[in-house]
């Protein structure tokens, strides 16, 4: 409502957890839609709704068609270039279930042999 969105403006603490309690699921479906995982998706999420509060003043819904999705939406998709711009740059770690059972398929070093002789009597064979 258009009242939620004023309150919001005028950064009222109930009105911006209204908000973010009504669209979150929204942003984690179009994570989702883009291929976002889960972890990386909460990290979106967060940034979403940051920049959302940076520049909530700047959506006008006097435009023809402008809403308040469509713009959500528009914050949405250049958090989501940023985010996989930032990804392309980053070595991923791998984890998670399959990481684990394929790190124990691999066969150990087989020991080194019991009948190495000691260093000091290694040398004292060597004078002798």
């Amino acid at each position: 409502p258009r009242t939620l969105l004023a309150r919001a403006r005028e950064n009222d603490p109930g009105a911006w957890g209204r908000l973010v309690y009504l669209y979150t699921p929204l942003v984690y479906h179009w994570c989702g839609r883009c291929g976002v995982r889960r972890p990386d998706a909460d990290d979106v999420v967060q940034d979403v709704f940051r920049a959302a509060l940076g520049s909530l003043g700047g959506f006008r819904r006097d435009h023809p068609g402008a809403t308040f999705r469509g713009w959500l939406r528009g914050v949405t998709r250049n958090t989501l270039h940023a985010h996989f711009r930032r990804a392309g740059r980053e070595v991923r770690a791998e984890g998670g279930t399959d990481a684990y059972l394929r790190m124990h398929g691999v066969a150990a070093r087989p020991a080194a042999p019991d009948d190495e002789e000691e260093p000091a009597a290694e040398l004292s064979g060597l004078y002798r």
